[in-house]
């Protein structure tokens, strides 16, 4: 008999299964202790529930398969049965109807810069594509956003934290904290398969899985537009918000996304390693 599960459990399950189903994973497996409260038992009737097949995926458990060194060694055998079933990458033009982006920022957000994230969201949605914010992002407070996608009222989540979508459009995920990492790692769960960060101060940590591409904006000295100063070094662009136009900073935006996406760049949280994961807790903890 099935029990009755609590949001713990719910957010987790929900955010593993977005996982799982990801388009960047080919093979997964479900490895459990044994005496943790949710068993693999509860993942595979969660999986049936959300109509993946179980035996898509290896399963595996330090306590029934005989402790530590005998688990390693079966799940290393069943990557090594599974086969690789990768063919060579073949590469296409597609249009905007196959970006799956997500959007975030952390700090205060030029009006010129979300106008720009707007313009972008709004091209690539009537495009037939989809895009992901987040319920925290300091984005979704500006004005200037709203009044460009025509929200009349703020936007609200249409997405649970891990959620994946299953339509495409503009889509807003819920974000129990305002932990950075924890929001991230929530977002990759939703399907996304890049996402584009505006950092006002300081960049962000990238994600393991999902490549993280982050704009900064050149700021200038009172004296004059002739003399910039970069706010965020590392970024991967650097926006000149007072010199180029709202439609302007969402081409360059564009432009950068569809790099990251052809692998012809790599954000430089990506090249040097700087990627953390953590999936929330959310608003009352999780025990599993």
């Amino acid at each position: 008999m099935r029990g009755i599960r609590g949001e713990c459990e719910l957010l987790a399950m929900r955010t593993m299964t977005g996982y799982l189903a990801h388009p960047f994973v080919e093979k997964g497996l479900l490895l459990e202790h044994g005496c943790e409260k949710t068993h693999n038992d509860a993942m595979r009737n969660f999986l049936e529930e959300q109509r993946l097949d179980p035996e898509r995926f290896g399963w595996a458990s330090i306590q029934l398969d005989g402790g530590i060194e005998k688990v390693t060694a079966k799940v290393m055998q069943w990557f090594r049965d599974s086969g690789d079933s990768r063919a060579e990458p073949v590469l296409k033009e597609v249009g905007l109807e196959a970006m799956r982006l997500a959007i975030t920022s952390a700090g205060t957000v030029p009006d010129s810069v979300a106008e720009a994230f707007a313009l972008l969201t709004r091209t690539i949605v009537l495009g037939g594509g989809t895009v992901v914010a987040v319920q925290n992002a300091s984005l979704l407070a500006s004005e200037c956003l709203s009044r460009a996608l025509r929200a009349a009222t703020s936007l609200h989540p249409t997405l649970a934290y891990g959620q994946a979508f299953t339509k495409p459009g503009l889509h807003v995920m819920e974000t129990p904290t305002d932990h950075l990492i924890e929001t991230l790692s929530g977002l990759g769960a939703t399907g996304v398969e890049v996402i584009l960060s505006y950092a006002s101060d300081q960049v962000l940590q990238g994600h393991p899985l999902v490549p993280v591409a982050q704009v900064g904006a050149i700021q200038h000295r009172d004296a004059g537009p002739g003399n910039p100063i970069e706010s965020v070094g590392q970024a991967d662009i650097l926006l000149d918000v007072r010199m180029e136009a709202p439609a302007a900073l969402a081409e360059e935006m564009l432009v950068l996304v569809v790099r990251v996406l052809s692998r012809e760049y790599r954000p430089k949280s990506v090249a040097s390693g700087n990627t953390d994961f953590q999936m929330t807790r959310g608003r009352w903890g999780v025990s599993l």
